[in-house]
């Protein structure tokens, strides 16, 4: 597996505090979305920093404990939880001085698609896509959701594309971040050696308990809930496969 060339240089690291819960954002009752605030200190780092850390050139943030399980709608499938981690870690890396068209986020389903697209329409300059949109496209930073997580460990036929898979790996010149569930996809022995790899690098990051509620995102703030949005993206392109 080709991995990121270089270091991500990330300008403003520290902007990431702003989004931790200080004493403004409790007496402005800004607090209420986030129930879980993390509080970093010296010997405990939240997770979007860990993201942030300049000699990762691949992270994976394993999603089991969060938890973040798949929901089905028809033929449909989508990760609200997974969607809305993305679209955080989208906030960090431009909050923090990355431009919008170094980054690129990847799904695999067309419902995930249409939910990031959603979430993140107030950034015109991110591109959002399948795997096939982005065969011989590279971008600095690359965020990839896979989706899938369920009891039943079942990655789906999507996921079993290694082709395609292999395309979403290799787009990151930079840095890759890899959202999902390490049980469901180390079950597939196709995804044995991407496990044991990230393992043996350190590269994976065990999410805490309720992860996505962890930081203030005024940005995102004022989107719809994710099941609102999917449920009317998914009506809307029910025909068009998964």
């Amino acid at each position: 597996m080709r991995v990121a060339d270089w270091v991500l240089d990330v300008p403003n690291p520290r902007a990431l505090d702003e989004m931790h819960v200080t004493q403004a954002m409790s007496e402005n009752h800004l607090t209420a979305a986030i129930p879980y605030p993390c509080a970093p200190s010296r010997d405990r780092r939240c997770w979007l920093q860990q993201v942030l850390e300049p000699t990762r050139s691949v992270v994976f943030l394993n999603t089991d404990t969060v938890p973040a399980p798949e929901v089905r709608i028809g033929e449909l499938v989508h990760n609200p939880v997974e969607a809305t981690l993305v679209s955080q870690i989208v906030e960090t890396l431009i909050h923090c001085g990355l431009a919008e068209d170094s980054l690129g986020v990847i799904a695999p389903y067309k419902a995930q698609l249409k939910l990031l697209q959603h979430q993140l329409h107030h950034r015109p300059g991110l591109e959002i896509h399948t795997v096939d949109k982005y065969q011989g496209r590279d971008k600095d930073c690359i965020i990839m959701t896979f989706v899938r997580a369920n009891p039943n460990h079942n990655i789906g036929e999507l996921l079993k594309d290694w082709r395609r898979i292999n395309v979403a790996l290799t787009r990151a010149r930079k840095k890759l971040i890899l959202v999902g569930s390490i049980q469901t996809l180390e079950s597939a022995s196709l995804y044995m050696e991407l496990v044991n790899v990230v393992n043996s690098k350190n590269w994976v990051v065990s999410l805490p308990f309720a992860a996505h509620q962890n930081h203030i995102f005024p940005s995102l703030l004022s989107s719809e809930s994710p099941n609102t949005a999917t449920e009317a993206q998914c009506n809307s392109t029910n025909k068009n496969g998964p």
